[in-house]
């Protein structure tokens, strides 16, 4: 069961990460203006403490879980799917 939740955990990470340096980048477009609506950030922000808090928890059982970045394919495909809305 840990295992499902890792995997799970890791994959919700490299989607909010991707969605976070896309916000970044939209970010230094809008002359540092955050493009999110602050309750919308409030909620990216709750969502990454809670991946987090697993990822704590995730490790009482393996300690060498780690979080890692979304490769660049990643990174483009929710540029695309972002901007497109």
């Amino acid at each position: 069961m840990q295992q499902v939740l890792a995997d799970l955990t890791a994959s919700q990470w490299l989607q909010l990460r991707a969605v976070e340096i896309v916000l970044e980048e939209a970010t230094a477009e809008c002359a540092g203006e955050d493009p999110l609506r602050p309750v919308h950030r409030g909620d990216l922000e709750k969502a990454k403490q809670t991946l987090l808090d697993l990822q704590t928890y995730l490790r009482e059982y393996d300690d060498s879980f780690e979080f890692t970045e979304p490769d660049p394919d990643e990174v483009e495909a929710t540029r695309k799917l972002l901007l497109r809305s």
